[in-house]
């Protein structure tokens, strides 16, 4: 569609809704986001915008609801053909997480383009604007911002294209919905209420799930403004589920070079030592007070407590001795460089104390496997930079403030922290490392709308370094009963070509729920006849077997779900595991992942609490979300390394008995 047509589509358009409008006191219902046109918008210099040009941001802080809202709003974009270049929220710190040029703003970012967009907006208004660069969709609450949202989508965004022609200024109000009623007395809104629902607990196949932590430390753990509860250990333990205690103190050092500062070393022995073995993580950060007292640096391997690196190696070494099981997490202050330090006759500045800290860990445990180091002194590592004027009035309590971070900065310090300490407690399988796979089967491979790059197979491909083939395809079959949804036992021959077939170590085949759907007749459990389900697999496997000598062939079941016809979904699954029991139970290169038993695999697609949790869609019992690809793949880690630690054994045992 060009401009001009563009323009006289929008302006009819306009001059419908507003005689719709004119003589009536109620609002137009008319459309998803319950639009009132009070005022008709004037095109006016419309812009000529590409989506696919600009970053969609959302506020760091946002709202469930809005977080939603924008989750849909870049998903119908996507399958409108305008996706954007990026999503991302607000967060910016130089050097690491920049301002785009081109940004689709919404709600309340951080952006001087959306204070002014909202300004003098009515709490049910929102407006979408072009200013500068940036195109704005902003409203009076959340709720006007989602209603702004679908707006866009129902009557702004032309069909099938990713460009549009926009006026300056469009500002419409929305129809609110009405606020819940403050009566605490209400049924369910007291903590003590049966029917109160339960925070979900922490995902017990997560690494950090369920920690007993220790955090010993200054005010960067304590909060200064902040609550405590804002301090990233303390979000993260909402998170996981942590048994956490804090024993920091603000102003607090870890010298007892002076002893009115609540010395670390000090303090050493108030640590909980009633069920020491139990403690599986200790967060240990100072520094900034040390320098603050003109403590002595000390040598690098010294033990008098009066000195910087004294206090820090018996601190570490007591942690140690006394928590046989604990990882000790050494945690650097950040890297502020005090203005006038040596004049006024400190020791050093605090990025100095920083990289004391560092050295002294460094040299006096660095090969120890329960000692880890977070050099937060690095803006490269922890993302803080706090010699910068500009993070520190974005990131810090204030900005002459270079030691206490703001909500957002916490923020930052745990998107940081998080990774780092998730692979200090992450399990890993020799089993599975650097092998060669190849992989075939439906949307449980391909990830219909989540894609195949955050399927559980590709999570574990990036993890152990695999050389990952993946023939996963939405809506495939395995019969060529019908030849219209792509049968994986005529494609597998192409899709899955390897010159080098002897040194592939792995095939995955997995399939059944299209075949269900297609009513696919499932076949005598021997057959090979390619237009039934069990013979389809069975020439399949045995092709593969044949092609590639060296694999291991692992069966992975679908979801054993209610319902299909004329067998059901679950006779699917289970046809899979009588092929296989019928004929490759006793092949040491076959092997079975049951991943259709709950108990197997934990998905339960036939509950929908865990669909709400886990799926695309609270009604979508086949395609499991980013949530639930990272959960299965947790799950089957260990029981596929335990798979491929039996094949290999069986072969073994087979070669030994020829």
């Amino acid at each position: 569609m060009n401009r001009l047509l563009q323009i006289v589509s929008f302006l009819i358009l306009s001059a419908l809704l507003f005689c719709s409008c004119k003589g009536s006191d109620s609002p137009d219902t008319s459309t998803s986001s319950k639009i009132d046109i009070s005022t008709p918008p004037e095109l006016t210099d419309p812009t000529e915008i590409d989506l696919r040009d600009y970053a969609l941001v959302l506020p760091a802080f946002s709202a469930e609801a809005l977080c939603d809202a924008c989750d849909a709003f870049y998903q119908t974009l996507s399958e409108r053909g305008a996706t954007p270049a990026a999503y991302s929220d607000d967060l910016l710190v130089p050097g690491r997480y920049e301002e785009a040029e081109r940004e689709i703003l919404v709600g309340g970012t951080n952006r001087e383009e959306s204070e002014e967009a909202a300004a003098g907006l009515g709490e049910d208004q929102f407006t979408i604007q072009v200013i500068g660069t940036k195109l704005v969709i902003a409203g009076g609450c959340d709720d006007a911002v989602i209603a702004g949202l679908e707006y866009f989508l129902d009557s702004v965004l032309p069909a099938g294209s990713a460009i549009l022609s926009l006026p300056v200024s469009i500002t419409l109000q929305a129809e609110l919905p009405e606020p819940e009623p403050d009566n605490p007395d209400a049924p369910g809104t007291g903590t003590d209420d049966p029917d109160t629902p339960e925070a979900p607990e922490a995902d017990p196949l997560y690494p950090l799930s369920g920690l007993t932590v220790y955090g010993f430390a200054d005010s960067y753990f304590t909060g200064k403004e902040l609550p405590q509860e804002d301090v990233w250990v303390n979000l993260m333990a909402k998170t996981y589920g942590w048994s956490y205690t804090n024993y920091s103190r603000g102003g607090c050092t870890i010298s007892d070079y002076t002893t009115d500062r609540n010395p670390m070393v000090a303090r050493l022995e108030t640590l909980n030592t009633a069920d020491a073995d139990a403690v599986d993580l200790i967060l240990f950060e100072g520094g900034t007070n040390d320098r603050g007292q003109r403590v002595p640096f000390g040598e690098l391997d010294s033990t008098d407590t009066k000195t910087f690196s004294g206090a820090v190696n018996v601190t570490v070494s007591y942690l140690l001795e006394t928590f046989p099981n604990a990882t000790v997490v050494c945690i650097s202050p950040f890297n502020h460089e005090n203005p006038g330090s040596e004049a006024n006759g400190y020791v050093g500045t605090i990025a100095d104390y920083a990289e004391r800290f560092c050295e002294t860990v460094a040299h006096s445990f660095g090969s120890h496997p329960r000692v880890a180091l977070f050099r937060a002194c690095d803006p490269e590592v922890s993302g803080i930079d706090v010699n910068d004027a500009d993070f520190r009035k974005s990131y810090c309590e204030s900005e002459n403030d270079a030691s206490h971070l703001n909500r957002e900065g916490m923020l930052l310090m745990r998107q940081a922290i998080e990774p780092f300490l998730t692979g200090l407690f992450e399990v890993s399988y020799d089993e599975l490392d650097a092998l060669r796979v190849l992989a075939i089967g439906d949307s449980l491979f391909a990830g219909d709308k989540l894609g195949s790059d955050k399927v559980w197979l590709q999570l574990l491909a990036d993890k152990y370094g695999w050389d990952f083939q993946n023939a996963g395809r939405n809506g495939s079959t395995v019969s060529n009963y019908v030849t219209n949804r792509a049968p994986m036992v005529d494609r597998w021959a192409t899709e899955l070509s390897r010159a080098d077939a002897e040194e592939v170590d792995l095939i995955f085949v997995e399939g059944g729920p299209n075949d269900c759907g297609q009513g696919v007749p499932l076949g005598d459990v021997d057959s090979l006849d390619p237009a039934t389900f069990s013979g389809a697999w069975n020439r399949m496997v045995q092709e593969l077997l044949e092609t590639y000598p060296n694999a291991t062939i692992v069966f992975v079941t679908p979801w054993k779900l209610t319902g299909g016809s004329p067998y059901g979904y679950t006779e699917y699954a289970n046809r899979i595991i009588a092929c296989y029991e019928a004929n490759y139970a006793q092949n040491p290169r076959v092997r079975l992942l049951d991943a259709g038993d709950t108990e197997v695999s934990g998905v339960d697609m036939n509950s929908a609490d865990f669909r709400e949790l886990y799926s695309q869609a609270a009604n979508d019992r086949f395609h499991l979300n980013a949530e639930g690809m990272e959960r299965l793949a947790r799950r089957l880690e260990p029981l596929l390394a335990e798979l491929l630690s039996e094949a290999s054994a069986a072969a073994d045992a087979g070669q030994s008995a020829a």
